[in-house]
C-alpha cells in the first residue's frame, strides 16, 4: 500500500512540475514581448527626435535599439527595426567627428539590415557611403549598381548623364570621389 501511495505521490509532483514550468514559461515570454515593446518604444522616441535635429538623442536611439535587438535575441525577427536602427548607425558614422569604432560599427548592422530589406535603397546608398568612408570602394560600387540596375531608387541617385559616367563610375577605384565631404 505505501508504495501505490509514494507513485501517485512522484506522479503529482511531476505534473505540477510540469504545469509549474509551463506557466513560468507564459509569464516570462509575455513579460520579455512587453519589455522588448517599451525599448522598441523608447529607440523609436529617441530616434524620431534625432531626426528633428537634436543630434544628442542620436547616441540615446542607438544604445535604445541595441538594448532592444539584445534583449529581443533570435526572436527579433524585426526588419523593420532593424533597418531603423542601421539608418541611426549609419547616421552617426557619416557625421563629421564620428569614431573609427562608430563607423566599423555601423557597417555590419547596415549590410545585415540592407540583406533584409532589399528594397529600401536610403539604407543601401548610407551603405555605400559609409563603405566608401572606411575605403571599401569595390563593396560601395556593388551597392550602388544594384541601385542603379533598380527601377525604384526612388530618385536618390542623380539621373544618368547621356555618356554614361553616372555616380557608380564616380565612386573611386583607390580614393577620392563622390562622398568626400
Amino acid at each position: 500500500m505505501k508504495l501505490q501511495h509514494r507513485y501517485l505521490l512522484l506522479a503529482v509532483l511531476a505534473v505540477t512540475g510540469v504545469v509549474g514550468m509551463a506557466v513560468g514559461y507564459r509569464l516570462w515570454r509575455d513579460r520579455v514581448a512587453r519589455s522588448t515593446a517599451i525599448l522598441r518604444d523608447e529607440a523609436r522616441r529617441y530616434g524620431d527626435q534625432s531626426d528633428h535635429g537634436d543630434h544628442g538623442d542620436i547616441d540615446k536611439a542607438i544604445q535604445a535599439y541595441a538594448h532592444y535587438m539584445e534583449y529581443a535575441g533570435t526572436r527579433a525577427d524585426d526588419r523593420v527595426a532593424l533597418a531603423e536602427y542601421a539608418a541611426l548607425l549609419g547616421e552617426r558614422a557619416c557625421q563629421p567627428g564620428s569614431t573609427n569604432r562608430q563607423v566599423s560599427d555601423a557597417v555590419p548592422v547596415l549590410e545585415d539590415a540592407s540583406r533584409k530589406n532589399p528594397d529600401d535603397h536610403r539604407l543601401r546608398l548610407r551603405l555605400a557611403e559609409v563603405l566608401v568612408r572606411i575605403r571599401r570602394y569595390a563593396n560601395a560600387r556593388e551597392h550602388l549598381e544594384v541601385m542603379r540596375q533598380s527601377s525604384r531608387d526612388h530618385g536618390l541617385l542623380p539621373a544618368e548623364p547621356a555618356g554614361g559616367t553616372g555616380v557608380v563610375e564616380k565612386v573611386p577605384e583607390h580614393g577620392g570621389g563622390w562622398f568626400d565631404r
